[in-house]
């Protein structure tokens, strides 16, 4: 195992051990290369973090069922990654997975790289600009967004029926989303999905990001506020030329549905 001179990070002994020991077991898989990445990577790791490390290999496949993409050695949660050269490429153009691709191979730390594949990636996110992707940003963000008109559409027929469950999910789904769709139309790169909804609220300003905190409920609002939020969220002030959310019209449709101030009575069964 080889470790890049002055890349450790600052963490516990332990999770660098076992870091160690399993990118060993990687290589006696056939890794090409291992690299670590997330919070040990970044050195803010906490008491309860886990261990993301990413191995390269010729197959798209698993080479083994072990150790499964999550597992755990000493009590530390062991998170692997197995991906290709090609696939690794391509995540640096595929708007859906960049904004936690890109900073994820900046702050690689490289366990095992003879050939200099992960040491290559990593360069070449360290060059990475948004404009070398700005076309395929833009269409992607604007055809993400006009695809939630349909789960917007979900949420009002469950409200509208009272399946308060399937409402739950579908407010659930658009709350969440939304921010990822929102983070490559204002070119938000993310370290950590931990902190993706913070720096989404902070680029996007308000109303959006009052917005964003009533579709969580970070207030205690009501059930259906929430539901109406998440409709709200879909809304994008500031467009680039490529629609980055749903269509005028479908926005005016989805908020006479969704924001409503209280959920529909359930009508009387017919006999």
């Amino acid at each position: 195992m080889t470790t890049a001179a002055g890349d450790g990070p600052e963490a516990t002994p332990v999770a660098l051990d076992v870091a160690r020991e399993v990118t060993d077991y990687l290589v006696g898989l056939g890794a090409r290369a291992v690299w670590l990445a997330g919070s040990l990577a970044r050195g803010d790791a906490g008491p309860h973090s886990d261990i993301d490390l990413g191995a390269v290999v010729d197959e798209p496949q698993t080479p083994s069922p072990t150790p499964t993409p999550t597992s755990r050695r000493r009590g530390v949660l062991v998170n692997v990654s197995w991906v290709t050269v090609e696939a690794t490429r391509a995540s640096f153009r595929n708007p859906a997975v960049l904004g936690a691709a890109i900073p994820g191979w900046r702050n690689a730390v490289l366990m095992y790289d003879p050939d200099g594949i992960a040491a290559a990636f990593r360069d070449e996110a360290r060059a990475w600009h948004w404009a070398d992707v700005a076309e395929e940003c833009d269409r992607w963000v604007a055809e993400e967004g006009a695809s939630y008109a349909e789960e917007v559409q979900k949420l009002a027929n469950a409200l509208h029926r009272r399946s308060l469950f399937a409402a739950g999910v579908q407010r659930s789904l658009l709350a969440l989303r939304m921010a990822v769709i929102m983070s490559v139309q204002r070119r938000i790169l993310y370290d950590s999905e931990n902190v993706l909804w913070d720096l989404v609220a902070e680029a996007m300003g308000e109303p959006w990001a009052s917005t964003q905190r009533s579709a969580l409920g970070t207030g205690g609002e009501p059930f259906e506020v929430t539901c109406g939020a998440s409709c709200a969220s879909t809304r994008s002030p500031q467009p680039r030329p490529h629609r980055c959310s749903m269509s005028a019209s479908a926005r005016s449709w989805s908020m006479r549905l969704c924001w409503q101030p209280k959920l529909p009575a359930r009508q009387e069964a017919r006999h």
